[in-house]
């Protein structure tokens, strides 16, 4: 029968215990290969850590959990956080655009990723060159589809001859790393141009895995 060690962690320096090992005391930087059992700073089947755990190999819940027939996988191996700067464009050709706000959130925790932003033009926008579909592009991940519907038009407004719009038969589908907009009723591109003010603030969820 193998039995597990027990090792006090005395100082400040890195440790690095091969094997089943049982802690007392509490033990910083320490680095565990095999499984943990600690006493003195957690409870039968808890590890309290008060620094970052690495974890590059990812996290194991497969002793966790009962699997669904299609399971392919018990691993979370990502988790990311940070922005982005989105910015507002046309399927073909790049308009010029002088922005009073380009904001953009992220979180991905595997390969789900949910997005904030807010895109805020003040003056207008120049169109010249460019055709087809209104598109917000630049966000952090690609999709792992395209067409898929990601998001109603949520808050979004411009002004056209001096009339403010809110236009709702629409929606934003994916393209790669970006939305592109398609009208509900028809299916077909969202191709409105516009010589004044907009705005557009969305939140969503994706995935960037295919089917």
């Amino acid at each position: 029968m193998t039995r597990a060690r027990t090792l006090s962690k005395i100082g400040s320096d890195p440790a690095i215990f091969p094997g089943n090992v049982n802690i007392t005391g509490v033990a910083t930087a320490t680095t565990f290969s095999g499984a943990v059992n600690a006493s003195g700073i957690s409870t039968v089947g808890v590890l309290t850590a008060y620094s970052a755990i690495s974890a590059d190999a990812g996290i194991d819940f497969s002793g966790a959990q009962t699997n669904q027939a299609g399971m392919t996988s018990e691993t979370l191996d990502a988790y990311e956080e940070g922005t982005f700067t989105p910015t507002l464009g046309k399927r073909t050709g790049t308009p010029s655009v002088t922005y009073t706000e380009q904001s953009g959130k992220y979180t991905k925790i595997g390969d789900i990723v949910h997005v904030q932003l807010s895109v805020a033009v003040a003056a207008g926008i120049t169109w010249t060159g460019t055709s087809d579909a209104l598109t917000v592009e630049g966000l952090p991940f690609n999709f792992g589809h395209r067409n898929f519907r990601v998001a109603t038009p949520g808050y979004f407004y411009y002004f056209n001859s001096s009339t403010l719009y809110y236009p709702t038969d629409f929606g934003w589908q994916s393209y790669d790393n970006f939305l592109f907009a398609n009208t509900s009723s028809t299916g077909n591109s969202w191709t409105t141009t516009f010589d004044g003010a907009t705005s557009t603030k969305l939140s969503f969820t994706y995935s960037t895995t295919s089917l």
